[in-house]
């Protein structure tokens, strides 16, 4: 890694050494087989997470709740939105909501604006409990935000 950087400056190379040693670091879970399966059996429960708050808000609103959405209906919608977050956009913002949207208007027969609606309210209930959950840690772990300023 440090002879494919040679040609940048030191200190874009630093971050991006930092940066390439940070996530290599992840990997180091790999020295511990036994943590495999807690791994994915913690995945497999956020994924169900994630499929709860896709389905829960078919309830919401009147016009979905004629549509016999389901379970399989969640999942689609949590592909796509994962698709939607892939897209380099600042979280999500527009992609999630008009793929969400478009894929209830398409593919289930919703009207644009609860579609438009649905969207909404997923993202932001999700955007809120990441903050809400983040808050949490950052006080708990009496994290000071002068430390933890990283950036280029």
């Amino acid at each position: 890694m440090k002879r494919t950087l040679v040609f940048l400056p030191a200190k874009i190379r630093g971050k991006l050494e930092q940066v390439f040693e940070s996530f290599i670091s992840g990997f180091a879970i790999a020295k511990y087989p036994g943590q495999f399966v807690m791994i994915i059996i913690t995945s497999y429960i956020i994924q169900g997470l994630y499929l709860v708050l896709m389905y829960i808000p078919f309830y919401a609103f009147d016009a979905m709740a004629n549509h016999s959405l389901n379970f399989g209906s969640a999942a689609i919608l949590l592909v796509v939105s994962t698709v939607a977050f892939a897209v380099p956009t600042p979280s999500g913002f527009g992609t999630y909501h008009s793929f969400t949207s478009f894929t209830l208007t398409q593919l289930y027969h919703i009207d644009s604006v609860t579609a438009l609606s649905y969207s909404i309210l997923t993202h932001e209930v999700g955007v809120l409990l990441t903050m809400v959950i983040g808050l949490y840690y950052f006080f708990r772990d009496h994290i000071r935000v002068t430390e933890n300023r990283g950036g280029w």
